[in-house]
């Protein structure tokens, strides 16, 4: 670990080694899903607070609701003693269909309850929200781009529509990105036929150009996307497709600047490396990646 990490180091900032330990972990955040009991939560002073049940999980169809305090998990005490997140999270998730007993102090009902059910698959939502602020405007927030993210995405739009939306805010502030092949198909949506959406430069000076492939279904509709300092890689690559082909109007801060391209390689234990091997610019040939 500690030679892999050192030789990465001499590279760039974002190549970087991910060990066995931290790869799965990694890999669900990306994989749009996870197994466990299904819910997102914090600790409150010392006790194990719910902050709310994770729709499709196990834990929301089993009763345990927002609020809910977690005392015991497999007659673990999770209360009065501090516990690492690490820790927990190995009490909470396991194998699928594998039992988990929680007892859970629910403070409205000053009662405790108890549950037994299967961990399960957990979906891990991209779309945070996709309401109507209007009557003809449709306002999406995506907090990554993740195996998942284009259906869910494609459902918001379409809902969207149905209900009348005429114009598009898209909000990606906070997006720190992800697989870029799902950006492109996102990004589709709203370009015509043969515009470039990215380059791809290598280090030795060749450039490889995506283009759109003519299948989107929102070429008319007004297209706004919101961005920050803290949107990066297919973010910024999102916008500046926007952007450079006058599709739409980028609002907020400077973003990241993250645009090296990655290979992710297996060192055969289970751990892996990220290596650069490109770097990302618009369609008009603007570098995303910031100076080091």
């Amino acid at each position: 670990d500690l030679a892999v990490t050192n030789i990465l180091d001499q590279l760039d900032p974002h190549s970087f080694y991910i060990p066995f330990s931290d790869k799965k972990l990694i890999d669900e955040s990306m994989n749009g899903q996870f197994v466990g009991i299904g819910v997102t939560y914090y600790m409150l002073n010392d006790t194990l607070a719910v902050i709310n049940a994770i729709e499709g999980g196990p834990s929301i169809k089993a009763g345990i609701k927002s609020g809910d305090r977690i005392l015991y998990a497999n007659n673990r005490k999770l209360y009065g003693e501090k516990i690492s997140t690490d820790t927990l999270m190995n009490i909470l998730k396991g194998e699928i269909d594998s039992d988990i007993s929680l007892k859970v102090f629910r403070k409205s009902e000053n009662k405790t309850f108890n549950f037994t059910f299967k961990r399960n698959i957990v979906p891990v939502k991209s779309v945070d929200v996709a309401v109507m602020l209007n009557e003809t405007t449709g306002y999406i927030k995506v907090n990554r781009f993740a195996a998942t993210t284009y259906k869910e995405f494609k459902k918001a739009l379409d809902d969207l529509k149905k209900q009348n939306a005429s114009e598009f805010i898209l909000d990606f502030r906070n997006n720190g990105g992800g697989y870029v092949e799902i950006a492109d198909q996102m990004i589709e949506e709203f370009l015509p036929k043969d515009q470039v959406m990215v380059r791809l430069i290598s280090k030795a000076g060749t450039e490889d150009r995506i283009k759109s492939k003519g299948k989107g279904e929102y070429l008319k509709e007004k297209v706004y996307v919101i961005i920050d300092e803290n949107s990066a890689s297919a973010s910024e690559i999102f916008a500046g497709a926007i952007q450079d082909n006058d599709r739409g109007v980028i609002i907020g801060r400077r973003s990241f600047g993250k645009g090296l391209v990655q290979q992710d390689m297996s060192l055969g234990d289970g751990s892996s490396i990220r290596l650069t091997v490109s770097k990302y610019h618009t369609p008009s040939g603007r570098s995303i990646q910031k100076p080091y």
